[in-house]
């Protein structure tokens, strides 16, 4: 048995499904795209904070290690304050 042609009213209801799904579809993209903005948003101020907390740590160290050295270098020429430099 053929089947009979599609009428008028058929092709409406497929075209209106076919264009309700392509909407669907659409905003199910956006809603996507928007959620991966915000998860890499997220994730890059995260990693700048770990950089950022490195770094001071980082000039924390070397800070205090600029201290101690140029507290050894006082050390060491105040110990030498009066000597004379070609005298052993």
């Amino acid at each position: 048995m053929s089947e009979g042609p599609i009428t008028q009213n058929e092709i409406t209801a497929l075209t209106r499904r076919f264009e309700e799904m392509e909407q669907r579809l659409t905003g199910l993209s956006q809603t996507n795209s928007i959620q991966l903005a915000m998860t890499l948003g997220e994730r890059h101020a995260a990693r700048e904070g770990r950089i950022n907390a490195r770094i001071e740590s980082l000039e924390t160290s070397l800070k205090q290690h600029i201290d101690h050295r140029n507290a050894e270098l006082v050390e060491a020429l105040s110990k030498n304050v009066g000597k004379c430099p070609n005298a052993e």
